[in-house]
């Protein structure tokens, strides 16, 4: 799931310093809801403006058990 996160988020945003430990801070607020949007539309799952956050957004790591939860959550 790792490398398809990476591949969501290298197409959303090509300029996304994804090896970056607080990709959070490598992009703007714009650049995270297309980030979120991308994610969601791949996952089939729903980023709520609320999971946009620091810890959620860190790194690959933590996007990783996000989207992992929102999946356990609608099934």
């Amino acid at each position: 799931m790792k490398e398809k996160i990476i591949d969501v988020i290298s197409q959303a945003m090509p300029n996304a310093d994804i090896e970056a430990n607080y990709l959070y801070n490598s992009v703007d607020s714009l650049g995270l809801l297309i980030i979120a949007q991308a994610l969601s539309n791949e996952f089939n799952i729903d980023i709520d403006s609320d999971d946009i956050n620091p810890k959620n957004f860190r790194n690959v790591e933590n996007l990783e058990i996000l989207i992992k939860s929102k999946m356990n959550q609608s099934a």
